[in-house]
């Protein structure tokens, strides 16, 4: 059905991350828990709960408890999940910021934030910006395996394995309705917000992604998307805390040591999106089936795949591919299970999402019938926090999403594109991804994006701009004859431009509005 409840079989169990380390520090301690591939180091279990309680005993003392909200702006590696843990352990609130990427908002964006204390890397100073900021400063080393890696000096924290086992006592254990994470969404089209979410959140979307990614403490998953991403959290820091299961990171994505990577250290779930998707298409791997074969699964989310790159990816890497569909409001909404999915779909509705498919006068649409997506779940973020500190509230409201889709009726979601992406042409509503479906499907075109442009007869037409597969020339004639023996003709693209990479934020998200203002310019300058 296009609007049905999916309500959860039962409720997951909260345990604070003190609880669950001390677990599995006494189930199998020699078992890696977080690998560096970049430093090549690891972190066993039976190190990992008393590093983490040390480092919580020196939060505590320099005034990190529940309620606090601390800044961390560490790179992605082994030491900023140690702090982050850490941060937890203490009660805190973690607020992984990246000044950059809030840019002009960022004064704004501190001074709501409030932040307690503020953790840098090294013997640096944090950014500019924070100079206004009333909050303690505190600097990490390095993490060495078996070495008590810092000065003990006033500003620096010290990674350790000695516990003590008094002051550890002391910690208090977080509280499911507890801020845990404060996280900055894409601003791709707007300013960008800052998302607050409790351990509730973070803990049922994380069992969700166990749940469709059927992860078990036997899994070797890779991540190295920012932690500062909400997803990255709940598809990968969250089961590795639920299951026991060892967490690889890399400080950023590279093509050319993915495969070595997954080869050596013998990866069995890798994170995805379609710009990685794309560029491993691009350059396909060398005995790509053989180096991949421990891969079991690789998710593609924040953004549609397209049916042709689906297939693609599968014959050439021989590894199942998971498309998934979520926001920084909700968490995961829609997901391919790894025992159940359909090629072109971002999957069934999840568990414990209430989902309807509406039209423009808001009446619900019958399966096939495209509509935007309005969700609702008890798992949603807590709410936004607005510039004078206070909160606007999120959970408990219906949101409207403004993605385009519909429900098949077998109850698979097919997103069709965004509300504010529809192009009118001529009083038709055409949805952008149905023309790069059709764009996609030609054997010469790695990559397609259509963007609607005004035309002083009809409103709006359809133009599309393509990226060419390696070692292919295109011809625009012969790509529009394509998508004339596919398409009605007035989704047929007045013009195709075929061009080296597609423009895209910092986490991966196709820039429409800068291939419109591209191609006026372009007009311009004829």
């Amino acid at each position: 059905m296009a609007n049905s409840p999916n309500v959860a079989k039962s409720k997951p169990t909260f345990r604070a991350v003190g609880e669950l380390l001390w677990e599995y520090r006494a189930r199998h301690p020699a078992k890696p828990a977080i690998v560096d591939v970049d430093q090549g180091k690891v972190i066993t279990f039976g190190e990992l709960a008393a590093v983490v309680d040390t480092l919580a005993i020196q939060l505590a003392r320099r005034g990190a408890r529940r309620g606090s909200r601390v800044i961390l702006l560490a790179d992605n590696g082994i030491e900023k999940i140690l702090l982050w843990l850490a941060i937890w352990r203490a009660g805190a609130a973690v607020c992984p910021i990246d000044v950059t990427f809030i840019g002009s908002a960022a004064s704004s964006t501190l001074r709501a934030i409030g932040p307690d204390l503020i953790i840098v890397a090294g013997d640096g100073d944090p950014p500019a910006v924070f100079s206004d900021v009333a909050a303690g400063v505190l600097r990490f080393p390095s993490w060495q395996p078996e070495i008590a890696g810092g000065s003990g000096a006033d500003d620096e924290l010290c990674f350790s394995t000695a516990a003590d086992e008094e002051q550890t006592q002391k910690l208090p254990s977080a509280a499911i309705d507890d801020i845990a994470s404060m996280t900055c969404t894409s601003g791709t089209t707007s300013l960008p917000k800052i998302i607050l979410y409790d351990h509730a959140a973070l803990w049922e979307n994380g069992q969700v992604a166990i749940d469709f990614l059927g992860l078990t403490g036997r899994d070797r998953t890779l991540e190295y998307r920012s932690l500062g991403w909400y997803s990255p959290q709940i598809l990968s820091l969250m089961p590795f805390l639920q299951t026991g299961l060892t967490l690889h990171v890399a400080h950023r994505f590279s093509i050319s040591r993915l495969p070595d990577w997954i080869e050596q250290y013998r990866i069995t779930m890798c994170a995805g999106v379609p710009t990685v998707i794309n560029m491993l298409l691009h350059q396909p791997v060398a005995r790509a089936a053989e180096r991949f074969s421990c891969l079991r699964i690789m998710t593609c989310s924040s953004a549609p795949l397209s049916t042709a790159q689906w297939l693609r990816f599968e014959e050439i890497y021989g590894v199942r591919l998971l498309n998934l569909y979520g926001s920084s409001e909700m968490g995961w909404i829609c997901a391919n299970r790894h025992d159940r999915r359909k090629i072109g779909t971002v999957g069934p509705v999840v568990e414990s999402v209430e989902l309807r498919v509406v039209d423009d006068s808001g009446m619900a649409c019958a399966p096939g019938v495209e509509g935007q997506i309005i969700v609702n779940a008890a798992k949603a973020a807590v709410g936004h926090l607005r510039d004078d500190g206070s909160v606007e509230a999120l959970r408990g409201k219906p949101l409207k999403t403004r993605d385009l889709g519909f429900m098949d009726q077998e109850g698979y979601m097919r997103l069709m594109g965004r509300t504010d992406d529809l192009i009118i042409r001529g009083g038709v509503k055409i949805s952008p991804l149905e023309i790069e479906e059709a764009l996609a499907a030609h054997d010469g075109v790695l990559e397609a994006v259509v963007v609607g442009l005004p035309d002083p007869i009809y409103g709006q037409q359809p133009v599309g701009f393509i990226v060419p597969k390696s070692g292919i020339r295109l011809d625009e004639a012969a790509i529009l004859e394509h998508c004339a023996n596919s398409l009605a003709r007035e989704k047929v693209p007045k013009r195709v431009f075929i061009v080296d990479a597609l423009p895209r934020s910092a986490r991966g998200k196709l820039l429409r509005i800068k291939l419109r203002s591209d191609y006026r310019t372009a007009l311009q300058n004829q």
